[in-house]
């Protein structure tokens, strides 16, 4: 258990010297969505098409894992519903909540699956992103449209909806996977050179990505009655999760590295961009702020759990 622990922490470490760094030196806005937007056009895009393109993917375990973790997602909102039903969530809340508890974090995704499976556990992890980028954030937008006041958001909707189709088609994390892919499909070899430079972008990108990670750590909860909503969010997202996504493993009889990337996927936290999407829809952004923070702060002990016991 240690074993696992100590793997995982180091990860955790390097987020918090991101929040230690925004708060007590570099303060600037801009220094830090300067760092954003170079991990997200530049150095996950190619550590994505570098874990891709020479990776063995003829396993079918794969696609199963990816289909396994649609179908724990889907249960998983379903039970959202009721609970919202149940318990008559208010709508800019739940949300919040649906985001928190099927939406994750990529960078700390991919940084545990490099820490404990290197590259062949990340070509595992990329092909997984690849479809569950589109298949959560789709899900989001449209528990927004359900919940919030369809007459005050119908237009927000709409853009947003466009947006997020131009996003996804023009999404740089998946234009380099689809083009990885299809590199290997058709075997094109790598010259030195360039996986040299690969290598070194790819290695940069999980450090600086988990940096800024914890830069957007936010310790505080606004509203103490919240914390009921970011418990329940909690425990769905790092408990209940995981838990459906083990079953249908079993139940499929999964097994290998392919079943423990999934497993870490099902277990990582939410996604800070959800926050932004919180707050383009109309959602409770302070809500989805507070539930990035403890599931990120939650996940390191989850995760240990999670790994340790069923790999």
């Amino acid at each position: 258990m240690l074993t696992v622990f100590d793997t995982i922490f180091p990860i955790f470490v390097i987020m918090m010297i991101g929040k230690l760094t925004k708060t007590y030196w570099l303060s600037a806005e801009e220094f830090w969505r300067g760092m954003e937007s170079m991990s997200y056009f530049l150095l996950f895009p190619c550590a994505l098409f570098n874990y891709i393109v020479s990776a063995d993917l003829s396993s079918s375990d794969i696609l199963h894992v990816i289909y396994v973790l649609m179908m724990a997602t889907t249960l998983l909102v379903t039970g959202l519903a009721i609970y919202q039903k149940q318990y008559a969530i208010e709508g800019a809340a739940f949300t919040s909540i649906m985001q928190g508890s099927i939406r994750y974090n990529n960078y700390i995704f991919f940084g545990v699956t490099s820490t404990l499976f290197q590259n062949k556990g990340l070509a595992i992890a990329s092909v997984i992103a690849l479809y569950m980028i589109v298949f959560t954030n789709i899900i989001s937008i449209l528990t927004c449209n359900v919940c919030l006041d369809r007459k005050k958001i119908q237009e927000d909707y709409l853009s947003n909806m466009a947006s997020l189709i131009k996003k996804l088609t023009l999404n740089p994390m998946i234009f380099s996977s689809i083009l990885a892919l299809i590199c290997n499909k058709f075997e094109v070899k790598i010259d030195k050179t360039m996986q040299s430079i690969l290598d070194s972008l790819a290695s940069a990108a999980l450090t600086m990505g988990i940096i800024t990670v914890g830069s957007g750590l936010r310790f505080h909860v606004a509203d103490f009655d919240k914390l009921k909503l970011i418990f329940v969010t909690s425990v769905n997202k790092l408990l209940i999760f995981p838990i459906l996504t083990i079953l249908l493993l079993s139940f499929y009889r999964i097994d290998g590295l392919p079943k423990l990337v999934g497993l870490i996927y099902s277990g990582v936290p939410c996604a800070t961009t959800s926050y932004i999407l919180a707050k383009q829809l109309g959602g409770d952004a302070e809500l989805m702020a507070s539930i990035i923070t403890f599931t990120t702060v939650l996940s390191v002990l989850t995760l240990s759990f999670l790994i340790y016991f069923f790999r």
